[in-house]
């Protein structure tokens, strides 16, 4: 679907080498360190100790081999061996949050793929919305997912209100790129619609 919607052949007023915006963006919000990368430490740059490292996910030197934004790593779905087949990325997931969830009775996919994002640590917490009730509100998990961007997103329902239409659970497709006018932008969504019934 990238490449269907590819549309952005000139970046920042010059010709780009690629026709969509996808690794721009996934490079402007790359935050892994060196060694989360996979790289040797820029000598320049100056050193972080490991006292420093240590309250980063992972310490900050564990392998991350993918940018905050990009393609989707973990697949989740109602099928039988899909999820064994579909799911060959590697995918690192944090081992106590996932140590935690199986104990809780998640199922070992769904389980992966929370634990999988808690490889990151959020980029944003708002000091008001530190110390809440997780049994009732969603919003430290969706701090969370919503710094981990990826082509698909699964979507918990929010909390409910009173007044209007209680929202269940969704999929966000997030892959395709903006189009010129409202009428392509309407026929791909459309056709996302189409395909995923």
């Amino acid at each position: 679907m990238l490449a269907l919607t590819a549309a952005t052949p000139v970046l920042h007023g010059r010709l780009a080498d690629t026709d969509v915006r996808w690794a721009t963006v996934a490079a402007s919000v790359d935050d892994r360190t060196p060694f989360e990368r996979g790289e040797p430490p820029d000598e320049s740059a100056p050193r972080r100790s490991a006292e420093e490292l240590a309250p980063l996910a992972g310490g900050g030197v564990a392998p991350l081999p993918k940018s905050r934004y990009e393609s989707i790593s973990v697949y989740l779905a109602n099928c039988g061996g899909c999820m064994k087949r579909y799911n060959d990325l590697d995918a690192p997931v944090d081992g106590r949050s996932l140590e935690r969830l199986l104990e809780g009775g998640v199922d070992d996919d769904l389980a992966r793929h929370v634990a999988h994002l808690f490889v990151r640590d959020p980029l944003v917490i708002m000091k008001s919305r530190l110390r809440l009730d997780d049994a009732t509100e969603t919003d430290h998990f969706e701090n969370l997912q919503g710094t981990n961007w990826q082509t698909v997103r699964w979507k918990p329902p929010p909390r409910a209100t009173a007044c209007g239409p209680q929202v269940g659970w969704r999929v966000e497709f997030r892959s395709m790129e903006v189009q010129l006018t409202d009428f392509e932008n309407a026929a791909f969504t459309t056709f996302v619609v189409l395909v995923s019934r």
